[in-house]
């Protein structure tokens, strides 16, 4: 049950409301128990994973002097949209078999220290009684960063490429979606030398996510002004809104880019503009306008 709670976010707070509507007495402070079981036990799962994920990618290179020097794509996520989340993840996963090699939470949040220093304004009791609190706390304090919410990601960077030694791992191939930040981050560790000294970081490009990005930037630009009764300016995005370039249109154009790429490589680039140039034709289709006049008639066609 405790585990259920955690996995919806639900927390303390959640668990105590359901089992009081259910009338059932709450667990009180050994929920923290039962909770530091589960983080445990997840804990040396994930690390149990993590190693067979780089050991079975140690096997697809040539170790050089001891040191695999793999491929990989990088990627983070945020809790929440916009640049006010105060969890952010990284995630390093091997390009060739899809394998999660590493990851990095970062937070600017501490749960435990907003409580404490709740507890001393009520007692009226000074910031140094806090900081000296703070010296026994650093030790499990969640907070490890300070900065913008933008900036946690190539934090998150910094710190995977930082300790990827530790596997006998360089990440010397750095696939990104067109965002060069995290890129620079790891590039710019040790004064500039990067993590690996003489041997650099080639950065790569992810074609299919490049695509979603320079489509929501259009997207986004498109605008139109109008005025309202009151006389205000609304600016109204053209392309967005139901029926229109949505986010779901925009995964399913970079599915089908992919696939396109994929299904070409060695081909002619001719054929590969116009399978790509389908796919745009098949997501814009209607029924009252269809356009699934070019779409392949094969077996492993994506159209039915």
């Amino acid at each position: 049950m405790v585990y259920s709670n955690m996995d919806i976010g639900a927390g303390h707070v959640g668990m105590h409301k359901m089992l009081g509507n259910m009338s059932i007495k709450p667990l009180g402070k050994k929920y923290q128990y039962y909770q530091s079981v589960v983080l445990d036990a997840a804990r040396k799962k994930v690390n149990d994973v993590l190693a067979n994920s780089v050991r079975a990618a140690k096997e697809f290179y040539t170790a050089n002097d001891g040191v695999y020097n793999m491929k990989v794509m990088f990627d983070g996520s945020w809790q929440k949209r916009g640049h006010t989340s105060n969890l952010a993840l990284g995630a390093v996963i091997e390009a060739e078999m899809g394998l999660v090699l590493d990851y990095e939470t970062v937070s600017k949040f501490c749960e435990r220290c907003m409580k404490k220093k709740k507890i001393l304004q009520k007692k009226q009791r000074s910031k140094e009684g806090f900081e000296k609190w703070l010296v026994d706390h650093k030790s499990e304090c969640q907070k490890d960063f300070v900065g913008s919410s933008g900036a946690m990601e190539a934090e998150a960077a910094k710190r995977l490429f930082g300790r990827s030694l530790q596997n006998n791992v360089r990440y010397t191939v750095f696939i990104t979606d067109g965002d060069s930040s995290a890129y620079d981050v790891a590039c710019n560790l040790n004064n500039g030398e990067g993590p690996y000294g003489d041997v650099k970081i080639e950065k790569g490009e992810c074609v299919s996510k490049r695509l979603g990005t320079a489509v929501r930037k259009i997207r986004s630009r498109v605008v139109t002004e109008k005025t309202t009764k009151t006389g205000k300016v609304r600016r109204i995005k053209d392309m967005g809104g139901k029926e229109k370039l949505t986010d779901s249109v925009i995964q399913q154009l970079q599915r089908y880019f992919g696939i396109a790429v994929r299904r070409n490589v060695g081909g002619r680039v001719e054929e590969l503009r116009n399978d790509i140039w389908y796919t745009f034709l098949h997501c814009s289709s209607t029924d009252v306008n269809r356009q699934h006049h070019l779409c392949p008639n094969r077996k492993d066609s994506w159209c039915f």
